[in-house]
């Protein structure tokens, strides 16, 4: 029996005890192994029974598979119940969308307000300012994020 076989007969016996942490470590297995098929299957029957964590991951699988929609979909829901990294990866998506660049910022500008200083959030929203042509707004964030450390953000200032 192969990985996958194992994988598989795992979360059936999972599936029939509803153990939903044990359930979303078979996906994160099956990721892996490079089983995004099974991975997918256990994702969305996570996803349907309130798992945050497994959208979200969900949502990164489907964007791979170029189903940006479906992806910008599960961010957002688990965004809206209250999974802030699900907000940035709808932001980080959005910033990659030609014509949404305004929601991107307001995406990356909520994370802001809810966790000040949130380093990822700071650095995505000063490359998509800058690549706004905004780049003294831009370079404020850089410098901020240089003045801290961010040895990224330091390149990022001298180009």
């Amino acid at each position: 029996m192969n990985d996958v076989e194992s994988l598989s007969l795992q979360f059936e016996v999972v599936r029939g005890s509803g153990d939903l942490d044990a359930a979303y470590e078979i996906a994160r297995s099956s990721i892996d192994v490079g089983d995004n098929f099974l991975a997918i299957e256990i994702l969305e029957w996570l996803t349907v029974r309130g798992h945050l964590e497994a959208a979200t991951q969900l949502g990164f699988l489907l964007k791979d598979d170029g189903d940006v929609d479906r992806a910008l979909g599960l961010f957002g829901g688990a965004a809206d119940a209250g999974l802030l990294d699900a907000r940035l990866c709808m932001a980080d998506l959005l910033s990659e969308i030609p014509g949404r660049a305004g929601d991107a910022e307001r995406e990356y500008r909520w994370v802001l307000g809810e966790r000040p200083g949130d380093e990822f959030a700071m650095f995505d929203l000063a490359l998509l300012l800058v690549g706004q042509g905004r780049l003294e707004e831009g370079a404020v964030l850089f410098r901020s994020l240089a003045d801290a450390g961010d040895r990224s953000a330091a390149v990022e200032l001298d180009e």
